[in-house]
């Protein structure tokens, strides 16, 4: 009675009152957690993480990425490059061009560097600018500045352009594009390939009287008549 005046303020909240208080912060935590459950995966919206240039993959998980593991299935989406056979030119820039090859699907992420044409190595070879359309898009500093090209917005397209410019030493191995793409959060293609291509050297001058048939695993020279040779550069017209 002496001491200071304590007041316990529950016991002047109807014990009814205190339940629903209870009963509704238990709700709060329970459409919490569903919510958790059933709103699907979000990705990168605005491009992937720096951390995600060695794999070029997307995270699986729900709560971190796209909450599901790549498709197996045969990719509806086409990688390009305008490289002649007779190779690249170091310093020079060649169009990349990635495009879908189906109506139902569209081109709402990528990620797109290029490597080892084997997929042995995760050094990303040269850079790229010049993006079409260019609010689609932007470089990533993956090996080194520029050294990968990623969407920066989910707006869908159908086909996107970049160019490549080739590094002033080039590698000795042949290169391809590989393209990480995403369809839907949970609908995505990792890695796909251009066909390969090489750097242009003095034994390489194909084709000198034919034409360079190019496949993802191969380019031969398809000769002019009287013509013959790996490059058909040899041969007589009289023949």
């Amino acid at each position: 009675p002496n001491g200071p005046l304590s007041l316990n303020i529950e016991a002047f909240v109807p014990v009814t009152t205190r339940s629903l208080v209870l009963l509704a912060m238990k709700l709060i935590v329970y459409v919490s957690i569903a919510l958790v459950a059933i709103l699907p995966a979000q990705g990168y919206p605005n491009g992937p993480p720096l951390a995600a240039c060695g794999s070029m993959a997307p995270n699986p998980t729900k709560e971190l990425g796209h909450g599901a593991p790549p498709m197996t299935t045969s990719p509806p989406f086409s990688v390009a490059i305008d490289v002649p056979c007779t190779g690249y030119e170091a310093g020079n820039k060649y169009k990349m061009t990635l495009k879908s090859t189906s109506r139902r699907f569209h081109i709402e992420g990528l990620f797109c560097q290029v490597r080892k044409h084997d997929g042995t190595s995760t050094t990303a070879v040269g850079t790229f600018s010049d993006f079409i359309p260019q609010t689609k898009a932007k470089a990533l500093a993956c090996t080194h500045p520029d050294g990968a090209v990623s969407h920066k917005v989910e707006d869908p397209v159908d086909m996107f352009e970049a160019s490549w410019t080739a590094p002033l030493t080039p590698p000795n191995y042949d290169l391809r594009v590989f393209c990480t793409v995403v369809h839907e959060t949970d609908e995505y293609w990792l890695k796909v390939p251009s066909g390969f291509f090489i750097p242009r050297t003095s034994n390489n001058n194909s084709c000198v009287h034919g034409r360079c048939m190019k496949t993802n695993t191969t380019a031969v020279c398809q000769c002019e008549s009287g013509y013959r040779g790996a490059n058909c550069d040899s041969g007589n017209t009289n023949d």
